[in-house]
């Protein structure tokens, strides 16, 4: 394991350590030894990020007291604060009620409670059209399941709704937000050729016309070339169909084969197809999905937090809100620098930016980090 790096700007000591190396290991024995050194075990806040994990280093560092023969210390061991990052919010929250301004017993909801009542919220803003709408943006845009064929936007919908709590992102961040999500993703594209969609439709149309006529007099009847021209064909027919191809069949479409002997006759449909990402309707359809996605996050974000207060509600996102609040509390702030000895992050990489800017928060109150 790579020796600890303490960082003095935050009075913070860094482990470095992969799976395996002993970190649990390295973290007993440097609790034990601050222990051992007369160290509080009720001003002790050790974090991780499972119940399993908080459960494991509480038994080792009880297991190494008595092993020294503190008992004391280890009698004492349950009143420090071992826990999930959870578990300790809830704590806290509960101490500091008033200063909080939460009821004294601070009822979270149980994660599958939560997305229960997240999905209400989702489908109370999901009209008919919008659901429509997405949907057909979405298999344009070949955000389906591959197997399926089912639209995978609301999964991304979720996702971006429990990023946007956890980052504490109001409606006017989620528009800048929106703005920057779409000028990064077009920038890639370039700028779009001035030729209108419906030219682009037809010009393909002739194009594939062409080159099945091409194809079927070129005299190759290699299973290849068949193959190509069963390809066209089907294009063919979602053009006429549909007035247009999905993205993913201009894809499918630049990357068409054939044998050796007929490649000169497809190349020019390929190029074409090629330059698909200049096509206007697309940079439009990609704009308006990701606004319609992030204008849907923010109503669902909306009516989720109106129908938690209206029932007095609260989740693990809100509790992290309300402890980085508590935190800037003088008086919370006095008495946890007062009492508050050592502070340990487990995992400390998997953070959340609220997470960790509650912990940079403890740090500064703690005397051993």
């Amino acid at each position: 394991m790579p020796a600890s790096a303490p960082d003095k700007r935050l009075n913070i000591k860094i482990i470095s350590a992969g799976a395996g190396s002993g970190k649990t290991y390295r973290l007993t024995e440097e609790m034990v030894a601050l222990l051992e050194k007369g160290l509080r075990p009720e001003g002790i806040i050790a974090t991780t990020f499972t119940n399993l994990a908080a459960t494991e280093l509480r038994e080792r560092v009880s297991e190494r007291l008595l092993e020294k023969g503190l008992r004391e210390a280890a009698s004492r061991l349950p009143n420090a604060l071992i826990g999930t990052v959870h578990s300790l919010g809830v704590k806290l929250l509960n101490r500091f009620a008033y200063e909080a301004g939460v009821p004294p017993e601070v009822n979270i909801m149980a994660d599958e409670d939560r997305q229960y009542f997240f999905n209400q919220a989702l489908a109370t803003v999901l009209d008919p059209d919008r659901t429509d709408k997405m949907d057909s943006l979405a298999e344009r845009l070949s955000q389906t399941d591959p197997l399926q064929g089912h639209p995978f936007w609301r999964s991304t919908l979720k996702d971006l709704c429990d990023l946007a709590r956890v980052n504490k992102l109001g409606p006017e961040e989620l528009a800048l937000s929106k703005e920057q999500s779409i000028e990064e993703l077009l920038s890639f594209l370039g700028t779009p050729d001035e030729q209108s969609p419906e030219a682009w439709n037809e010009e393909l149309k002739v194009r594939i016309e062409e080159t099945i006529q091409r194809l079927r007099n070129n005299e190759d009847e290699t299973l290849t070339t068949k193959k190509a021209i069963d390809e066209l064909l089907s294009f063919q027919t979602a053009l006429r169909i549909h007035g247009s191809l999905s993205w993913n069949q201009w894809a499918k479409l630049s990357k068409l084969k054939t044998a050796k002997k007929s490649e000169f006759e497809v190349m020019d449909l390929i190029a074409f197809a090629e330059r698909h990402y200049r096509n206007r309707q697309l940079h439009e359809e990609i704009r308006e999905f990701i606004s319609l996605m992030f204008e849907l996050a923010a109503d669902a974000l909306r009516e989720y937090e109106q129908f938690k207060k209206m029932r007095g509600l609260i989740d693990y996102n809100d509790m992290e809100a309300l402890v980085y609040e508590l935190l800037n509390n003088q008086g919370v702030a006095s008495t946890l620098q007062e009492e508050l000895d050592l502070l340990m992050v487990d995992e400390f990489q998997d953070t959340s930016p609220i997470q960790l800017a509650i912990f940079l928060k403890l740090s500064r109150f703690a005397k051993h980090v």
